[in-house]
């Protein structure tokens, strides 16, 4: 397709998106929008002869308004609020019954359930935050009893607000009962839950299997690089990852996802291309799938999805184009995500800092002789100036201490993962007659892991390694993501930005 169809529709679909979220665009406006811009291209074809038109221009404009119209129809009919048929069970104490869609979130003192409760054709779910006492599993059917109630936002620091009503929205979530009373009375069948149970099985095993090989809290950052969740870290060290800037370690992101990808690969160096393109791409989706499909997660392994479709069909990979289709297609799913989603918001600056401003920085480090070191710090540098602004906007956190922190820990992290994996699997084997050879093959993971733990509480020890910065209206990003992209535009190279796109796919967040 022709650069400027693609991203006049994947603009105009966003802007429909962003602008029915904010201000609520009537469905007849979206209607007329539609037909006008069916309407330019019909005219546009038609009498670009002797309208003396370019054709291309208003068949670009053309596009951009059918998309926009597009984007806001869907957004038109996404759930924004409970629906009626469960209002009345709201700030009562209710029993009701519901079945797990997503693996158990399980904190320090609660096991947070997501339950999706019917009522004839209707939908919704909740947060229920039942005991540790019991075990949950996808796809058991519960009854759960407890004041439901409808989250509100919250204040956080620098004055922000937080709109957890917000966040939950996005996921369908539109009540919470805490504490709950949860029994599970049975079991629900279905394919797909069956299949996800199946792979929360695993991914359980894996988990213990990491503790049964590397000891606390090396183990929890182990399961977070691997399996996704960080709330096993605990509060003292979440917060060092949070001051120093490296939050997006012990989470699962798309650098992570990168890893597994060129890992399998790797592995299958020998197999016929297509097969272990093949195999690559399922490793990728069960990986994705098993930690729990996070935004994040979930843009980077489409985009590596269509890094493999390019290499198996041998044409040319656009990074550019694969970020903006990722995100297009995960809003066509849910255009809540633009909006409400944050970890999406800071995976997609960052990525999209990666492929736009990496060279140009790079250009002007060429002082640093050090190809790896030149490497690093361009890339650094870029994702750490493309989610500033937005990061200051959504939490405050300004760290000191994110670009040397980063630059120390990133380097071992392929390695962790490698020999934590390394470790699940030799604790899988061996430890239910030999546990000390479980423990011995978790000790270059117990050793990296530390290692990258302990850059974490140095940084966050260092005197002013962060600070909150005051609250600001969103409206200042403008202008400040409008004079990046001048920078950008003004430093812009002859070399192409998919020149480098295996690279930078693979290091995007």
């Amino acid at each position: 397709m022709d650069a400027y169809y693609f991203y006049a529709a994947v603009f105009g679909f966003l802007l429909g998106v962003f602008l029915s979220l904010i201000l609520g665009v009537p469905l007849l406006v979206c209607i007329g929008i539609l037909l006008l811009g069916i309407f330019c291209g019909i005219q546009g074809i038609v009498f670009r002869k002797s309208l003396e038109l370019n054709l291309r221009y208003v068949l670009v404009v053309s596009v951009a308004l059918v998309a926009f119209s597009v984007g806001s129809v869907r957004t038109h009919y996404a759930s924004t609020q409970i629906s009626r048929a469960f209002q009345p069970v709201l700030n009562t104490k209710s029993v009701i019954e519901g079945v797990i869609i997503s693996p158990p979130d399980i904190r320090e003192s609660s096991n947070r359930l997501t339950v999706e409760i019917t009522k004839g054709t209707e939908r919704t779910r909740i947060i229920a935050s039942a005991s540790l006492r019991d075990t949950y599993h996808v796809g058991d059917r519960v009854r759960v009893t407890g004041t439901i109630k409808a989250p509100e936002p919250f204040d956080s620091d620098g004055g922000r607000v937080f709109r957890y009503d917000q966040f939950l929205a996005k996921d369908g979530v539109f009540g919470s009962a805490s504490p709950a009373d949860v029994q599970i009375v049975g079991r629900d069948t279905r394919i797909w839950l069956s299949f996800l149970r199946s792979l929360e099985y695993v991914k359980d095993g894996f988990v213990r299997a990491i503790g049964q090989s590397i000891p606390e809290p090396e183990s929890a950052l182990a399961v977070g690089i691997l399996a996704g969740g960080k709330q096993g870290l605990g509060k003292e060290l979440l917060d060092a990852f949070t001051v120093t800037g490296m939050l997006q370690i012990v989470v699962l992101s798309g650098y992570n996802v990168m890893i597994v990808a060129e890992g399998v690969l790797a592995v299958l160096h020998r197999v016929r291309k297509r097969i272990a393109l093949t195999i690559a791409a399922v490793v990728i989706t069960l990986f994705v799938l098993a930690a729990g499909a996070g935004t994040a997660a979930v843009r980077a392994g489409i985009m590596a999805l269509i890094a493999l479709l390019a290499r198996g069909t041998y044409r040319p990979y656009d990074v550019l184009r694969a970020l903006f289709l990722a995100l297009t297609l995960m809003l066509l799913i849910n255009p809540l995500l633009l909006v409400f989603d944050p970890g999406l918001q800071l995976s997609f600056m960052a990525t999209l800092g990666l492929i736009l401003g990496s060279t140009p920085i790079g250009a002007r480090l060429l002082w640093i002789k050090n190809a790896t070191l030149h490497e690093m710090l361009s890339t650094t540098l870029a994702a750490q100036a493309a989610v500033l602004p937005i990061l200051l906007y959504q939490s405050g956190n300004l760290s000191f201490v994110a670009i040397p922190a980063n630059l120390l820990a990133m380097p071992v992290l392929p390695a962790a993962m490698a020999a934590s994996a390394l470790a699940a699997v030799c604790s899988f084997a061996v430890s239910s007659f030999m546990p000390i050879l479980a423990l011995i093959a978790g000790i270059p993971a117990y050793i990296l892991l530390t290692y990258v733990i302990h850059i974490a509480q140095v940084g966050a020890s260092v005197p002013f390694a962060n600070s909150i910065i005051p609250a600001f209206s969103a409206w200042w990003l403008i202008p400040i993501y409008a004079l990046l992209g001048w920078w950008v535009w003004r430093q812009k190279k002859n070399t192409p930005h998919d020149e480098r796109a295996r690279h930078l796919y693979a290091t995007a967040y």
